[in-house]
């Protein structure tokens, strides 16, 4: 019986004494894992700071390289304008001489055509084929 209680009394001793070292450890790796805690949270706030920084002064930098970018389409628009007109009316000009060159040659090719069936319908007998 006496073996029984000290057995007892050992295991109680192991077990407070596991008790003991794990409220050792934690209390010792408690305050770094605060540190650990407490930087990860200033990293996030730093890295949050400077994206939005970072955003901001690209859209800043963007807004106004695309004023200039439009300045300049709009400058190139207006001063090659008169070419473009120029452009636009010698075209015109040649469509419409080739449209007045194809009304005379139909024009002949139906005379053409109507005189040789005027030819055949007049004369059947001078061309024998």
């Amino acid at each position: 019986m006496q073996k029984l209680l000290i057995l007892a009394i050992m295991m109680d001793l192991t077990a407070l004494f596991l008790e003991l070292v794990a409220t050792i450890i934690i209390l010792v790796a408690k305050p770094f894992s605060l540190l650990k805690l407490s930087c990860i949270f200033g990293l996030r706030s730093l890295w949050i700071v400077i994206h939005t920084w970072v955003e901001l002064l690209r859209a800043a930098v963007l807004f106004h390289v695309n004023i200039l970018w439009r300045f300049i389409v709009w400058g190139f628009a207006l001063i090659s304008l008169p070419v473009r007109v120029l452009t636009a009316l010698q075209r015109e000009r040649m469509v419409s001489f080739t449209f007045s060159i194809y009304d005379v040659a139909s024009m002949f090719r139906v005379v053409k055509i109507s005189f040789v069936f005027h030819i055949y319908v007049i004369f059947p007998r001078c061309h024998q084929f």
